[in-house]
């Protein structure tokens, strides 16, 4: 996932020229991951046997889930060829801590839980926090090595790469009940490090993929989410395709082709708009996106909001339910958005980001420093 815009200006030597598509598919993005949580751990969505509120919200989780994908992609598509500065994460690890710190405090003061070392310690290093923030997790894991990632794609030839990308796609799409570094349904920074090499071989070869027409991927974004949304029938239920894995098992999971292309697709018809009007909405929104992710994510609002929502409502009816997961995920991402621009603001003032430079310093000085000292060991 990005963050804010200007530290995407710090990000790259090298200026190009703002993609707004892009910047409007990562908004497109947070609120299809918003609208995935509150539809699939919000209390709507129940089983078949509810009907309609139940085969409605699967099309819609079925047409967000490549949310997630889509911002890997992203990376890999606007950071290749791009010199890597280190401010960036550090930036990201910020703001989880600041959310963090905010809604400790907040449970404090209105459930009254006790803040103590763990809960501190845990707030500080938000790797550990909760498995709601695995893509934080992943992606400052991947982030060490896009380095290395946009070498490998500017180094070899296109054949290899495509049979590269195939290969690990092919060994992190089978079926497994593995955990070992999130290997389980796409839970990994290897998924997402797959994503981002896609990202980029796409730059790499964007005329090829502008060459594609956009009804073209509009078919793969209908084929692959009515793919997928098959596996919500019943009747599938009960079938075994591969082991002991169902059609849903399968395909309903983030390393699913069915979902992988249509997230590619998304980002080819986006990264080719013409946005002349509505620019600054976009330049306001689009920095807080992954803010967004950590509020939303942090135990304090997952615990108490988005897992509890069918409480706050009265027997809802199966249209009402539709209504109140789409209507409160657009009103949680506005909200979210806003309290995240009083924190660029508040960051600003407090000039995080000459803190944030002089942490990456020293940070250079040690590793420099550590390399010296290995290079006179080996000589000696």
């Amino acid at each position: 996932m990005m963050t804010e815009t200007k530290n995407n200006e710090r990000v790259f030597t090298n200026r190009r020229e703002r993609n707004y598509g892009i910047d409007l598919l990562r908004i497109v993005s947070m609120i299809m991951v918003t609208i995935l949580h509150f539809s699939g751990y919000g209390g709507f969505l129940g089983t078949p046997e509810n009907g309609l509120s139940y085969y409605v919200l699967s099309l819609i989780m079925v047409i967000c889930y490549g949310a997630v994908d889509i911002f890997a992609i992203i990376s890999g598509f606007v950071m290749y060829n791009s010199t890597v500065k280190y401010t960036k994460i550090i930036n990201l690890w910020f703001q989880v801590v600041f959310y963090s710190y905010i809604f400790l405090i907040l449970d404090k003061q209105i459930f009254h839980r006790p803040i103590n070392i763990l809960n501190v310690l845990s707030a500080s290093f938000p790797v550990t926090i909760s498995d709601n923030l695995w893509y934080f997790a992943a992606y400052f894991i991947m982030f060490f090595f896009i380095p290395l990632y946009n070498k490998i794609i500017s180094s070899f030839a296109n054949g290899f790469l495509f049979n590269y990308i195939i290969i690990c796609f092919a060994i992190l799409f089978i079926p497994t009940n593995i955990s070992i570094l999130g290997l389980l349904d796409g839970y990994s920074f290897l998924w997402l490090s797959l994503c981002y090499l896609i990202g980029a071989f796409i730059k790499k070869n964007e005329n090829f993929f502008n060459s594609i027409s956009n009804r073209i991927y509009v078919v793969i974004i209908i084929v692959g989410m009515l793919i997928t949304y098959c596996c919500y029938m019943p009747v599938w239920d009960n079938i075994n395709i591969f082991i002991n894995y169902s059609p849903k098992d399968i395909l309903e999971k983030y390393n699913s082709l069915t979902v992988l292309l249509p997230s590619i697709s998304f980002l080819m018809l986006f990264s080719r708009m013409n946005i002349k009007r509505g620019k600054r909405i976009i330049r306001f929104f689009s920095p807080t996106s992954f803010s967004v992710y950590i509020i939303q994510c942090l135990p304090f609002t997952w615990n108490n909001i988005i897992t509890k929502l069918h409480t706050f409502f009265n027997a809802p009816t199966a249209l009402e339910k539709i209504g109140i997961v789409l209507g409160v995920s657009v009103m949680f991402y506005l909200a979210a958005s806003l309290v995240d621009s009083l924190r660029i603001q508040l960051f600003r003032l407090l000039h995080i980001d000459m803190f944030i430079n002089l942490i990456c310093k020293l940070f250079s000085k040690i590793i420099n420093a550590i390399k010296w000292q290995i290079k006179k060991h080996i000589k000696d």
